[in-house]
């Protein structure tokens, strides 16, 4: 979850930085950075819902969830 999420949510917000630096539309760059959401949470409820997850990566796993989103 943290590397793979981490890498393609570190690609679309570059490409939201693109589009917004080279003078797009600011709703289209929003729309690439937040286009990884579904997917995040997905990421966050599997690793939940997994067995034999321990306390501190289910919360590292929110945290995770609220860096990538913000950032």
């Amino acid at each position: 979850m943290l590397i793979v999420g981490s890498v393609i949510n570190l690609f679309t917000g570059f490409m939201a930085l693109m589009i917004a630096a080279q003078g797009g539309e600011l709703w289209v760059a929003a729309m690439v950075h937040f286009a990884t959401l579904p997917y995040n949470v997905f990421l966050v409820l599997a690793l939940w819902r997994t067995s034999g997850r321990s306390t501190v990566m289910a919360w590292t796993s929110l945290v995770w969830l609220g860096a990538v989103t913000m950032l």
